[in-house]
């Protein structure tokens, strides 16, 4: 029997989201062709990042294109599912973070911002992630096996980004060519990402959804 079409609409803040998830998908399922479609009212120049304030306060706009396109999908005999990601970011959440209460303090605002925002939407088809500090966090647990549990999420994001692209600031090219170097070297893969899944909570919460969908429309 033929799988059904999944046509994933992204709503992301950066580049390395863009380029890391479609061969995550992949990764994880064969059997599922996936279409891969980013939302232009969360970044319309794709130029630059939006970031989390713009991006949680433009979700109601965007979850009234993705119910219009969903009907559409599904007409079509296709799966609809959104996909929003909005990093942590300790520097920009408004106080600073210092320690796990105040993580869940933030991580519970950015809930409560996209639940209320995608009103309509129904649970099964909605998937929000955030990052601990921010994406690059999860690709650098993917290329450092052996570091433990939580230790690279005290590193500012000037550092982290630093130390993965070589520069303080990412770009596309830096994005695009980072999750080509992690396609090459072997590292998207299902059992990488069940070890990621015991090193980042944030990574496990986010790939414990994506199983759990992929499970129920098989």
């Amino acid at each position: 029997m033929e799988k059904r079409k999944v046509i994933l609409t992204l709503l992301l803040e950066g580049w390395i989201e863009e380029f890391f998830l479609p061969p995550y998908f992949k990764a994880l399922s064969n059997s599922h062709p996936f279409d891969f479609e980013r939302d232009n009212l969360t970044n319309p120049v794709h130029k630059e990042s939006m970031g989390k304030t713009k991006n949680l306060k433009r979700l109601p706009f965007v979850s009234q294109s993705f119910l219009a396109n969903a009907i559409q999908h599904k007409a079509d005999g296709a799966e609809a599912l959104l996909v929003f990601g909005v990093d942590l970011e300790w520097e920009e959440a408004g106080k600073p973070i210092q320690n796990e209460g105040d993580i869940k303090i933030e991580m519970q605002r950015i809930e409560d911002a996209f639940n209320l925002g995608t009103l309509g939407i129904d649970i099964s088809t909605k998937i929000l992630f955030i990052p601990i500090r921010c994406f690059e966090t999860w690709i650098w647990y993917l290329r450092n096996p052996a570091e433990e549990r939580g230790s690279f999420e005290r590193i500012s994001n000037r550092n982290l980004k630093t130390s993965i692209y070589g520069s303080v600031r990412s770009s596309i090219g830096h994005s695009r060519d980072e999750v080509k170097r992690l396609e090459t070297e072997g590292f998207i893969t299902k059992p990488n990402f069940d070890r990621l899944s015991t090193q980042s909570p944030s990574f496990k919460h986010f790939n414990d959804q994506i199983l759990a969908y992929l499970q129920k429309i098989s």
